[in-house]
């Protein structure tokens, strides 16, 4: 009797037909997040034969903006089209940034504000002010995910930040340039470029013992293998 239910049930449900052609494809619940920005993660369109991988993948790659606290997919058949539902909700996206510390003979605090979703483009932007000691000090950054509205990650990021020692005082001033791409669905390229001058002084207390200046560059190119999509591991 079981048997014969569970075949009754798997028969009204209907097998699932992949690959399909999806003829329309529908984005519900954003209010804030453009609809260009949900349809440019997919790796199909409206009018493509879509296997059940890619499928899987278009919702993995929403899941992992980071701007949805919950994605969900159907296909329905509607007036003889194809049509592929996508129902998301919104995260929050502009968050405070506040920490503090002790030690050493020391304390810092930051305060900031980060933004991942600036405008509803997935565009992310940051800033944070920081109080070392008596000393101030600020970073800033901005993010592209999908620079040229291609799946590259690109980041710039400048750092003005002081930190005291018993021997000395260190002011860094830096820029860095970060560019990451998929080169396909498990394989990614970074290159990373990193300008910085370090530039030393007395400490208030203590006996100094105060190093040379430091102007530099530094570059890295990475290649990593496995899962880009991480989300379709679940």
């Amino acid at each position: 009797m079981i048997a014969v239910a569970a075949l009754a049930l798997a028969l009204a449900a209907g097998p699932e037909l992949w690959p399909r052609t999806l003829d329309r494809i529908e984005v519900k619940g954003p209010s804030w997040t453009k609809e260009r920005v949900v349809l440019r993660e997919l790796p199909f369109a409206a009018g493509d034969l879509v296997t059940r991988e890619q499928w899987d993948l278009g919702l993995a790659r929403l899941w992992n903006t980071g701007i949805f606290s919950r994605v969900e997919g159907r296909v329905e058949a509607r007036d003889g089209l194809t049509v592929a539902v996508l129902r998301l909700e919104e995260r929050i996206s502009l968050n405070p940034l506040v920490s503090f510390g002790v030690g050493g003979g020391a304390w810092w605090f930051r305060v900031g504000a980060t933004d991942n979703n600036f405008l509803g483009t997935f565009l992310e932007w940051g800033a944070r002010y920081e109080r070392f000691d008596v000393f101030n000090g600020a970073q800033a950054w901005v993010r592209e995910p999908r620079l040229f509205n291609r799946r590259l990650d690109a980041l710039a990021q400048f750092d003005f930040l002081i930190r005291p020692r018993p021997e000395y005082v260190r002011r860094r001033l830096a820029g860095l340039l970060e560019l990451s791409g998929e080169l396909d669905d498990r394989t990614r390229l970074t290159g990373h470029a990193e300008v910085f001058r370090d530039a030393y002084f007395a400490p208030r207390l203590g006996e100094p013992r105060v190093p040379s200046d430091l102007t530099a560059a530094v570059g890295a190119l990475t290649l990593s293998l496995g899962r880009v999509d991480i989300e379709r591991m679940r």
